[in-house]
């Protein structure tokens, strides 16, 4: 809203000054006192028209004209011509006037519009126009260009709009040509779940055939030792060759003795001169002789019967070892070969056999 005008040596206005109220003010006058030059001040303030220096008043080389508008402040507004000068001033911000243009920020403060002014001879405001001309003030009046223009922007948008669905709708339509490839998805899970249980169930298997192979390794090393075990019968045999032993070493110990005997023999036939007790002693000591090969013989037989004592005493520690391996083995009740279960009697019966 103006709320102060002064005009300095404007047309006929030396020093001018009007202050408005709030609402309708009515300037009157007689002929020539000025008023129409208010309305022309204001207008060359709004619009830098008219050019030139011809409102200059006469006799004086400079004017201006001062607007105070009121909004969310006062500005003030000053335009000023003098020579070459053609100023505007917004409050302590001076501009130079270019051409015919007026700076935007005095438009922007001013806030006035072709249809706010009536000049002295304009027909009655909208009286006598036409109805394109009254459709065109009606339309500058409530800012109708501005409506259109936000009208075309909405359609431009929703063309533009338009178009992008229509992108979005076909590309879309692209992505579920594509998700055709893949409507067996659900299937291919539920088969790779599949494939990952028999996996698992394969990896199991796997463990329990290479524990089957050491269980068999196993069993094919006792039966080697068992394989390796001696014949019953040569077992009863060499325990009698034992007890033969055992006899021929009691004989040795009589031998011994024997051999003492004859050693204190032979020492007292060297002592006896008589040819009677020499021929005696002789034959005494040639059936020693024979005793002692004798005796030789028996130490063969007693080295043999040592060595096989010792292998014997072997194949016990081996077969002990071997029926441990096999109780662990019965220990689950079933059969290391076959893997068939067993009771407590078939059990006993491979313990003993």
């Amino acid at each position: 809203m103006i709320s102060k005008l002064t005009l300095k040596d404007f047309q006929n206005h030396k020093d001018t000054t009007l202050e408005f109220s709030p609402g309708v003010n009515v300037i009157v006058g007689s002929s020539d006192a000025g008023k129409s030059a208010l309305i022309r001040a204001l207008e060359w303030v709004r619009t830098n028209r008219p050019r030139g220096d011809g409102f200059i008043r006469h006799g004086k080389k400079a004017c201006s004209v001062q607007v105070e508008c009121v909004s969310d402040k006062t500005h003030t507004i000053i335009r000023s011509r003098s020579g070459r000068n053609n100023e505007y001033q917004l409050d302590n911000n001076m501009m130079k006037a270019v051409g015919s243009d007026v700076p935007m920020v005095i438009t922007d403060c001013l806030k006035l519009d072709d249809l706010n002014v009536q000049h002295q001879l304009s027909p009655h405001f909208l009286v006598l126009d036409s109805p394109g001309a009254i459709a065109k003030s009606i339309s500058a009046a409530i800012h109708l260009e501005a409506m259109d223009a936000c009208v075309s922007e909405a359609n431009r948008r929703v063309r533009s709009l338009n178009g992008k669905v229509t992108a979005e709708e076909e590309s879309i339509e692209s992505l579920a040509k594509e998700l055709e490839t893949f409507k067996d998805l659900a299937q291919l899970a539920a088969d790779l779940e599949q494939a990952e249980e028999l996996h698992s169930n394969i990896n199991e298997l796997t463990d329990k055939r290479n524990s089957l192979f050491q269980s068999i390794a196993a069993l094919t090393e006792t039966e080697d030792l068992l394989a390796s075990l001696p014949d019953k019968d040569d077992v009863m045999a060499v325990l009698e060759q034992i007890g033969a032993l055992e006899d021929v070493v009691a004989e040795e110990a009589a031998l011994s003795m024997v051999v003492d005997q004859c050693i204190v023999l032979e020492k007292a036939v060297a002592a006896i001169p008589d040819e009677h007790a020499v021929n005696t002693a002789l034959e005494q000591i040639s059936a020693l002789e024979d005793s002692t090969e004798r005796f030789a013989g028996l130490e063969l037989i007693v080295g043999g019967m040592n060595s096989n004592i010792i292998k014997i005493g072997d194949h016990r520690k081996n077969a002990k070892v071997l029926r441990r391996k096999l109780a662990i083995m019965l220990k689950d009740e079933a059969c290391p070969m076959c893997g068939q279960s067993l009771d407590a009697d078939a059990c006993k019966h491979v313990m003993e056999n």
